[in-house]
């Protein structure tokens, strides 16, 4: 029996010194993508954990074990590709341009960035800027900070900071993806950096769509291209359908009891209802809390509710979540994450996304004018508060 225990540890032992050594090998003909999780992340020795590779549509490409705060993927692409990484057990979700090249991605408890590829190197070229980092670590301590139980005053002068440090996060990302976008740069290149901003003001749907139109003239019909193409019609198809003025659509999900909630029902038997479509993992979205909860304690007495909408493919997450924040308004969850039924009758392209619902089932108002302190400011307006 000793020598059975004996002779599996030593096959553990060469297991894991080949692992390591094979990470080192050629990368000529192929990709290595090396990663290491920093010792202020707190991991759970009694849990494995899985790191995987996944394609623009969620498909695994390649799933590998964390061994010693370190993994290893190798393999070929036959074009850059853009792919996420992702460690579920940490909340990790990334994004890079996989070509084969050698890359490291680095994890600690307020960045993840990856280094490495002669296109990623140019699309992400952000993350390389040490004031980025700082930027980004300062926006995650604050959002630590928010998590915490604060009296009302200082709970809105944090998030206040946080919106700030947040600012300074994306002006960082905008100003340098603007310097891609409108410089002299391969067509390619742009095409992935457009598929990583957010700015709807400088960039709207029909800029975005003329844009990938130019584009695929030079490099050609592509997949991930077309998919691009049609999430933005599809966005210019929801902002004409689910705008102001015209009217819910009805949707039924679980609850955290097993039991189906109907929102056509809430919305008849209120005021007014937030439809609020959010997920665990969202930070932007649980920002939104604390100020959420601020706005239903004052006016739900009054005819006012919130049907909150998970896109938590997890419902351990999603419960976890729950708990954490302590939300008294209505949730549930959608099965399957951002391509249920739900989220596409929404046509949700981001999340939060939110709608605000009068009791005639009419939409009076839509995501940004909903954000922070604007909705306390708007059901004041429409319940002739003073």
């Amino acid at each position: 029996m000793k020598n059975f225990k004996l002779f599996k540890s030593l096959l553990i032992c060469i297991f894991v010194c080949l692992y390591f050594i094979s990470c080192g090998g050629d990368t000529k003909t192929g990709y290595e993508l090396s990663g290491t999780i920093g010792k202020n992340v707190v991991l759970d020795d009694s849990k494995s954990i899985i790191a995987e590779l996944s394609d623009f549509d969620g498909k695994t490409i390649a799933t590998v074990p964390v061994v010693n705060r370190k993994f290893c993927f190798k393999g070929n692409v036959e074009k850059p590709s853009k792919v996420i990484l992702k460690i579920d057990e940490l909340s990790i979700f990334t994004e890079l341009i996989l070509e084969n090249y050698s890359y490291k991605t680095t994890i600690d408890k307020y960045n993840t960035y990856t280094k490495g590829g002669m296109i990623h190197k140019l699309v992400y070229g952000y993350t390389y800027k040490q004031k980025y980092l700082e930027a980004k670590k300062n926006f995650e301590i604050k959002a630590i900070d928010l998590k915490k139980k604060l009296d009302r005053i200082a709970e809105r002068e944090l998030k206040n900071d946080l919106n700030d440090k947040n600012s300074v996060v994306l002006s960082i990302k905008r100003s340098y993806q603007n310097g891609i976008l409108n410089g002299d740069y391969p067509a390619l290149t742009k095409f992935f950096v457009l598929s990583d901003n957010y700015d709807l003001k400088t960039y709207g749907l029909q800029k975005r769509l003329a844009m990938l139109e130019q584009y695929e003239k030079e490099i050609g019909s592509d997949a991930y291209l077309n998919k691009l193409r049609e999430r933005l019609l599809k966005w210019k198809n929801r902002d004409s359908i689910m705008s102001k003025g015209k009217t819910f659509i009805k949707i039924s999900e679980v609850s955290t009891d097993g039991k189906k909630v109907d929102l056509g029902k809430v919305v008849m038997k209120n005021k007014f209802t937030l439809l609020d479509f959010w997920a665990s993992w969202c930070h932007p979205c649980r920002n939104e809390f604390p100020s959420l909860k601020e706005v239903y304690k004052k006016y739900h007495s009054e005819g006012f509710e919130i049907y909150a909408v998970s896109i938590d493919t997890e419902e351990e997450n999603w419960i976890d979540a729950l708990k954490e924040e302590n939300v008294p308004w209505i949730n549930v969850r959608v099965l399957n994450g951002i391509k249920s039924e739900s989220a596409k009758k929404y046509a949700i392209r981001g999340i939060p996304t939110s709608f605000l619902i009068d009791k005639k089932g009419t939409i009076i108002a839509t995501r940004n004018e909903l954000l922070g302190y604007a909705l306390e400011k708007k059901l004041k307006e429409l319940l002739n508060k003073n």
